[in-house]
């Protein structure tokens, strides 16, 4: 689970955070080569948090809305390869 930085909320809450001082967004094409060169190869990428609070009543479309690269965050699941 990782913030996204293509969302532009999501990048405004971490830079007014406390709590995220000096943090570094990780890219999703980032993250899916690094596991790549960990011999982790990425099986599922989905992006998630889509509605704020106050629209939580449209919460259950995001699981339809996992390819669009504009949730606050995402998700990478990857898997050892047995060797």
């Amino acid at each position: 689970f990782e913030h996204n930085p293509l969302n532009p909320l999501t990048r405004f809450a971490v830079r007014l955070c406390p709590f995220d001082v000096g943090v570094v967004l990780v890219w999703p094409h980032k993250l899916l080569g690094y596991l790549r060169q960990a011999a982790l190869p990425p099986r599922r990428r989905d992006y998630i948090t889509f509605f704020p609070r106050w629209l939580a009543w449209l919460r259950p479309l995001e699981s339809r809305l996992s390819w669009c690269p504009v949730g606050a965050q995402y998700v990478v699941v990857s898997e050892k390869v047995p060797g």
